[in-house]
This record gives structure tokens, sequence and C-alpha cells, in this order.
């Protein structure tokens, strides 16, 4: 019989139980090329719950450059020790990322994190998580609260 913290024996499954906050809950950080947590979040991973304290600061995870003129979006993930990471995903043309006719797909959480927020950067110019700061003219993100990993698309 599973504990009543490891549910993975029947109803296990990875999801932000802090989701439902009004307003997002992660924000640009305070210094260059950081983001922060604006509530204490509960979340779940394989049916074990984990939190994640207030934390401001937070490095963002280096990655590929995302090209100028396009919008993309990024998942937020936090591990069991709270421990965040930076996951791409497909960018895509602004002009057409902006069509009612497409649709920007979520990254995949890697393995062993709960996907906790999702980012949308939008550019005219280019942009690389980890280095480029938030703040920097050019590049406009949107943060988005998650409930759970998000199996289909964010349509424009």
């Amino acid at each position: 019989m599973p504990s009543i913290t490891n549910l993975n024996g029947s109803r296990g499954g990875t999801m932000n139980l802090g989701a439902a906050t009004v307003g997002p809950t992660m924000l640009e950080g305070t210094n260059a090329n950081t983001i922060k947590s604006t509530v204490a979040t509960t979340f779940a991973i394989d049916g074990i719950i984990y939190a994640k304290a207030i934390t401001d600061n937070i490095a963002m995870t280096a990655l590929a450059a995302q090209a100028a003129d396009t919008t993309c979006l990024y998942a937020i993930c936090a591990n069991s020790s709270g421990t965040i990471s930076i996951v791409k995903g497909v960018e895509k043309g602004t002009a057409s990322a902006t069509q009612a006719s497409e649709s920007m797909e979520y990254p995949e959480a890697t393995a062993g994190t709960c996907m906790i927020s999702a980012m949308k950067i939008v550019t005219t110019v280019a942009y690389t998580c980890g280095t480029t700061d938030l703040g920097t003219s050019g590049v406009t993100e949107t943060f988005q609260n998650i409930l759970q990993p998000p199996s289909g698309t964010l349509a424009s």
C-alpha cells in the first residue's frame, strides 16, 4: 500500500500543487540573468511531495541561443532538492507564432523534475538564456504558472 507522501503505486504523478496562486509564481530576478520565485511552491515528482521556498537570484540555465525575431517557450523545472533548471523549447518566427493557425509547444521537463512554471520569450534581438538579461531591450518575457506538464500547445 502506498504511503501518503508516495502515491506512485496508485495515483502518483508530477504536478505543481502551488499553481493555483493568482499571478505568476516566477519572475525576473533582482540580479542580471536570474529569476525568482515569488511564493513558496509545493510540487510532486512521481507522487512524492516537495517544496521550494521563496528565492531570489536563481541562476538561469545556460542554453542555446534564441534567434532575433522569434518566440520560444521555456520550461522552468525543480528537482527534489528544489534546484531550478530551465529547458528551451522550439523557437518559431514571431510573425508565424502570433498567427491563430500556429501554436507553441511546451518543452518537456527533464527526468526527475517537475515543471513549476513556463516562460515565453519574444525577441527582436538574439537572446541566450543564462547569458542575456531578461531586462535587455528587445527581449520580452511572460511567466505562466503550470499545474502539470502540458500535453498540448499554447495557442497564440
